[in-house]
């Protein structure tokens, strides 16, 4: 199993467009593949599980300690930069607030100790500095436990919207975050194991895009259509 980032050797992917898709269809064993062509799969660790449902036929469970998917994306990010993250997730009612569902929180190069995006039950955050009263969070109402909804979040230059369910949630946020270390992405939780910060409940169908999606096509990537 991959016990550090080094593991992998990454291929660079399009400039706009799908860049990385984790369906999680498995179903078994310890990889998450990357179906967008790009060769960014996943490994399961620290004993993410497979699960399946009525309503998603297949997703990793997690279990809100340590487990995660450590996959061979990573991400700079200039302000103008778009993007596009979706993701379906049911939360378990005991989920930390501060626990990750994609992203990671990261840091340590140069002066900035905090590096990163991170999706959390309540908010999102984004950090690329030495000092905490500069995380820029964008705040949305708590995901509701124990429901499967899909999740997305849009970047489009400076302005961000957050989805749910395929709908707009409120008003775009301006944040002009900026990365120009690329920082790993994963799923389920953090790359350290720190305390509160690893999902507890189930993911599934992970996709990433270099471009801001319209609410249609948000709408057509949670109807499976990518």
């Amino acid at each position: 199993l991959c016990t550090s980032y080094d593991r992998y050797e990454v291929s660079l992917g399009p400039d706009s467009g799908l860049v990385a898709h984790w369906p999680l269809d498995e179903g078994s064993g310890t990889v998450a593949a990357d179906t967008s062509g790009y060769s960014y799969d996943g490994d399961l660790l620290n004993g993410a599980s497979w699960g399946s449902d009525g309503t998603r036929s297949s997703y990793v469970s997690f279990d809100g300690t340590d487990d995660r998917i450590a996959t061979a994306f990573n991400y700079a990010l200039s302000d103008t930069d778009d993007f596009t993250w979706a993701w379906w997730a049911k939360k378990e009612a005991t989920s930390h607030s501060g626990s990750i569902m994609v992203g990671n929180r990261y840091g340590g190069t140069g002066s900035e100790s905090l590096e990163f995006i991170k999706f959390m039950p309540n908010k999102a955050a984004f950090a690329d500095t030495g000092s905490a009263a500069n995380i820029e969070d964008y705040n949305y109402s708590d995901l509701p436990s124990n429901q499967w909804h899909h999740y997305a979040m849009v970047k489009d230059g400076t302005s961000y919207q957050w989805y749910v369910d395929g709908v707009a949630q409120g008003a775009p946020v301006t944040d002009d975050y900026a990365e120009t270390t690329a920082l790993p992405f994963l799923i389920g939780g953090d790359g350290d194991n720190k305390p509160n910060e690893h999902f507890q409940g189930y993911i599934d169908d992970v996709v990433l895009y270099r471009n801001a999606l319209t609410a249609h096509n948000i709408a057509s990537v949670m109807n499976g259509e990518y």
